[in-house]
């Protein structure tokens, strides 16, 4: 995957890359948490959970040694589905730390080599808000 490919489909969810949030008349962004990116993944057919989750040990690997990285999950879904069998949540100082990641040649080469393992959806970026 090149670069281009993957900022367009990861910010094509959010058309500006700064998120869409659904905020109530009371809530506000809370600018002081970071920035999170939700990264929703599906395992390909026939493709166990062990695999998934082998093929992301060296993309959590690569972000754990990022700066700006204040901490990740990977999630597995209870009831996998077509849509998702996997969440990668990541929660950044700033987008700017993100964006850097996302634009690292070592970063997209690790995508490209899990590519018969699962597929990647279009991140989503989120901020957190107080209720």
């Amino acid at each position: 995957m090149n670069r281009r490919a993957f900022l367009s489909s990861t910010l094509a969810a959010t058309g500006t890359g700064l998120g869409i949030a659904l905020l109530s008349a009371r809530s506000a962004p809370a600018n002081t948490t970071g920035v999170i990116i939700a990264m929703p993944l599906n395992a390909k057919p026939g493709v166990p959970t062990s695999d998934v989750i082998s093929a992301m040990r060296p993309f959590i690997e690569f972000i754990r040694s990022q700066k700006g990285l204040l901490e990740e999950r990977l999630l597995a879904a209870n009831f996998a589905n077509d849509y998702l069998t996997h969440l990668h949540f990541m929660r950044w100082r700033q987008i700017g730390d993100w964006e850097n990641l996302s634009a690292d040649e070592n970063f997209l080469k690790i995508f490209d080599n899990a590519a018969d393992v699962f597929t990647l959806r279009p991140a989503e970026i989120f901020t957190q808000v107080e209720t």
